[in-house]
């Protein structure tokens, strides 16, 4: 059976008709993205160099590493135990515990002096997170029917880089790491707080609407090939964010290494900053584009070709000037693979009955490169002695991401079609 629009126009249950909702939604994933990017960036290592200043790497290598290991668990374990609670309370109660456990470890993180008890802070910051992640993204997806996903999708798409920047910003500008953890925890309150009246339960008949309805199986689906599209999914999600942790955790050593900055921090702001903006806006001209075509797969796959192309010329660049061209040729490419491919993605979800369960899954690719990158990284550098055939490589795994989403959208296009027969 085909997904038919029954529901009426107008509703409160539908995030279209609710600006206020929208915009609660957006900043509350803001407020995720600035929770998590500010410690990883610069408040765990500040940390680490203060408690263990002998051994401040293998600590915040240990830090991170555990953190992520328990964020991979967190994410499918809160989207399964919210599905389950989904008509009754809605993702309200999992946004508000999520929040409450991460500003409270954030808090213990401005407090610990004891390497032991910064990695215990930090793997309790991440489950809340985990929670607080899954009751926006799931609220998104619940609100939204899936042919008008894409517009919204790139704008989310966008608030993760706003997130990364906005809490560089803060956790850089705090006097010390204890007081940058507060802001940062007050920042997570003010952000995230708005949206807690907008991820209630939704109606049984808008849940229908957005393809919560019976299971692909109960609806005649073909459930075989539902799986292979969420497999592909997954497959280019992980893809990207492999080739774009290769980049963002070896950029310092690129510009130091490879060319002779004076002051590297100073030439790593610059590109950064060229790189996020760039990247977030075309993020949400992506998604636009996206809805109107009716398609994101092209958008995507074209996304991830000009990405891969600027990180090739990343090698060629002998000046801090030509880096920063190939920088916003590499957050064009990434800005608009991401903001259309996360519409793909979600457009795919067709039971609202395990929404929570299959965006934690597909998180799980956002979290298991922060593990994997760096290690195939290293070992590549070692192997080739270039920070070019890195680079490359990266590149190359964005555009095998890129091919990977268009065949998602290949198939649900089929798969729509068969259904209308």
């Amino acid at each position: 059976m085909s997904t038919v629009e029954r529901f009426p126009s107008g509703t409160r249950d539908d995030i279209r008709h609710d600006p206020r909702g929208q915009r609660a939604l957006v900043v509350a994933a803001v407020g995720f993205w600035l929770a998590f990017f500010a410690p990883t960036q610069v408040l765990l290592a500040l940390t680490a160099a203060e408690i263990a200043p002998d051994s401040k790497a293998r600590l915040f290598g240990t830090v991170t590493a555990v953190g992520s290991l328990v964020l991979l668990c967190a994410y499918p374990a809160w989207g399964v135990v919210s599905d389950r609670f989904r008509y009754r309370w809605g993702r309200r109660p999992f946004a508000i515990i999520g929040t409450g456990v991460s500003v409270g470890a954030l808090i213990w993180c401005s407090m610990v002096r004891d390497p032991a008890a910064l990695v215990l802070a930090w793997a309790c910051a991440q489950v809340g997170l985990g929670a607080l992640q899954c009751s926006i993204e799931a609220t998104f997806a619940d609100r939204t029917h899936p042919s008008r996903r894409s517009r919204m999708a790139g704008v989310l798409s966008a608030a993760q880089m706003g997130g990364a920047l906005i809490g560089s910003v803060i956790a850089t500008a705090a006097p010390d790491a204890s007081t940058g953890y507060l802001l940062v925890a007050a920042a997570t309150v003010l952000t995230v707080g708005p949206f807690f009246g907008n991820a209630g339960s939704v109606s049984a008949e808008h849940a229908e609407y957005t393809g919560s309805g019976p299971d692909p199986d109960e609806a005649g689906e073909d459930a075989s090939g539902v799986r292979v599209d969420l497999v592909l999914a997954w497959v280019g999600r992980l893809c990207v964010m492999f080739g774009l942790g290769c980049v963002t955790q070896f950029l310092l050593y690129f510009v130091t290494d490879h060319l002779g900055a004076d002051r590297p921090d100073r030439a790593v702001l610059v590109l950064t900053l060229g790189f996020v903006v760039t990247s977030a806006l075309c993020s949400v001209m992506s998604g636009r584009v996206a809805a109107r075509l009716g398609d994101g797969r092209a958008v995507s796959l074209a996304g991830a070709l000009c990405a891969g192309v600027a990180l090739f010329a990343f090698d060629a660049t002998t000046s801090l000037s030509w880096t920063f061209v190939a920088a916003i040729g590499f957050g064009t490419g990434l800005g608009i693979c991401l903001g259309a491919g996360f519409g793909v993605i979600t457009a795919r979800l067709r039971s609202p009955r395990r929404h929570g369960r299959d965006l934690g899954i597909f998180n799980m690719a956002v979290v298991l490169p922060q593990l994997v990158a760096p290690l195939a990284a290293v070992r590549l550098l070692e192997s080739t002695g270039s920070y070019g055939s890195l680079f490359r490589f990266a590149g190359l795994t964005i555009v095998v991401g890129g091919v990977a989403m268009f065949c998602v959208g290949r198939t649900d296009r089929r798969h729509g079609e068969e259904a209308m027969r």
